[in-house]
């Protein structure tokens, strides 16, 4: 008897809390739905009237100008004045550097390493044959490729025009012109000179290319 009355009290609590539980789950069920839905519409509706907006914004913008545009023409003179100076400046840039290389080349290493040993070159200018300047200018051509070097440039060494100047040393120009017929060939020497003036300004010229013990060549 005890059995039966503990089985059925299971059985009721169990079809209580089936009962409950369908009541329950309907409402609950339903106002999760009905807010997921309101959610839903609200952050369409939200998105939408953002669309809506942003439309209606971009179809009203009106792009409007407060004043003129430029006129190209109007600095014309000054237009061309930059493009003059611009030109100017790449010209000069382009000479400096083709300048730079001649005094990089084997033919100018040469005749440098000649002088320095030269006893008439030591003789009119002194020890330390050098170029007069630091950033020394090589006039004429210098084209070993077709074989023409018509050049001069200023040199300069330690002996001193006037014994009181502290930095009043002897200045000369060297002019070297040779040429060749072909790159199997040597140069042809036609002028080696060096061009030293006093101190009133008369000039004297020395053949360098036939000095003793030394002979000139490349």
């Amino acid at each position: 008897m005890m059995v039966t009355r503990g089985v059925g009290i299971r059985q009721l609590n169990q079809t209580v809390l089936t009962r409950f539980a369908g009541a329950i789950s309907p409402r609950f069920i339903k106002f999760n739905s009905t807010s997921t839905s309101t959610t839903t519409n609200a952050t369409t509706t939200s998105t939408n009237n953002n669309s809506n907006i942003i439309n209606t914004r971009l179809g009203k913008r009106v792009i409007s100008v407060e004043k003129d545009l430029p006129d190209p023409f109007i600095g014309k003179k000054q237009n061309r004045i930059y493009f003059v100076v611009y030109g100017i400046g790449v010209i000069v840039s382009c000479v400096i550097i083709f300048n730079y290389e001649k005094t990089g080349s084997p033919i100018l290493t040469s005749t440098l390493y000649y002088l320095r040993r030269s006893p008439k070159a030591k003789q009119i200018l002194g020890e330390d044959i050098n170029y007069a300047y630091n950033w020394p200018w090589i006039s004429g051509p210098l084209n070993v490729v077709q074989g023409d070097i018509n050049i001069s440039f200023d040199i300069k060494g330690n002996k001193k025009v006037n014994e009181e100047g502290k930095d009043d040393f002897q200045y000369g120009v060297i002019k070297l012109r040779a040429t060749r017929a072909s790159k199997l060939e040597p140069f042809k020497i036609h002028d080696f000179k060096l061009v030293v003036k006093d101190e009133y300004g008369n000039s004297s010229e020395y053949d360098l290319s036939n000095d003793d013990g030394l002979e000139f060549g490349f």
